[in-house]
C-alpha cells in the first residue's frame, strides 16, 4: 500500500514579527530559569498592535509564578527596546503599547504528564527523529527561498 505525505514547513526571514515574538518568549523563559532551572515553561507571545503573551508556568510555589507575571511586562518591553523599536519607530511604541499578560500556573494533569518516574521530560507532542530531520531540510529550504527574494 502507497502512502503519499505533503511535508510543509515554516521560516520567516529577518524582520519578521515572528522573530520578534520568539525573543520575548525566549527573554521569559531565561528569566523564568534563572528563578527556577526546572520550571517547566511554555510561553507563546502574539504581536498585534499590542502585545499578549500566554502560556503556562510550573513553580513549586505560587510566589514564584506571581513575581514573574509582574516582571513580564518589562521584559518584554527591554526586547522591544533592544531590538530598536521606539515611539519614533512606525510598529509598536514600547512605552504606550498593552502587554496582555495571560499566563497560568501549569495544571497538575500537565506536570503528571510531563514528569515521569524515569526522570525523562518530555510532553510528547515533539515528533519522531525523522520529522526532526526533515524538518531541517524543509527550513533549510525555506531559508533558501527567502535569500533568492
Amino acid at each position: 500500500m502507497s502512502r503519499n505525505y505533503l511535508f510543509t514547513s515554516e521560516s520567516v526571514s529577518d524582520g519578521h514579527p515572528d522573530k520578534l515574538a520568539d525573543r520575548i518568549s525566549d527573554a521569559i523563559l531565561d528569566r523564568c530559569l534563572e528563578i527556577e532551572p526546572m520550571a517547566p515553561v511554555a510561553i507563546e507571545t502574539l504581536i498585534a498592535p499590542h502585545l499578549v503573551v500566554a502560556g503556562e508556568i510550573g513553580f513549586p510555589t505560587a510566589l514564584r509564578h506571581d513575581q514573574v507575571l509582574e516582571e513580564i511586562p518589562g521584559i518584554a518591553r527591554n526586547v522591544l527596546l533592544d531590538t530598536g523599536y521606539s515611539q519614533f519607530f512606525p510598529g509598536i511604541d514600547p512605552d504606550e503599547c498593552e502587554i496582555l499578560v495571560r499566563v497560568n500556573h501549569q495544571s497538575p494533569q500537565i506536570t503528571r504528564a510531563v514528569e515521569r518516574a524515569d526522570d525523562e521530560y518530555g510532553a510528547g507532542d515533539q515528533g519522531s527523529g525523522r520529522r526532526a530531520r526533515s524538518a531541517g531540510r524543509a527550513t533549510l529550504c525555506g531559508h533558501q527561498q527567502a535569500r533568492r527574494g
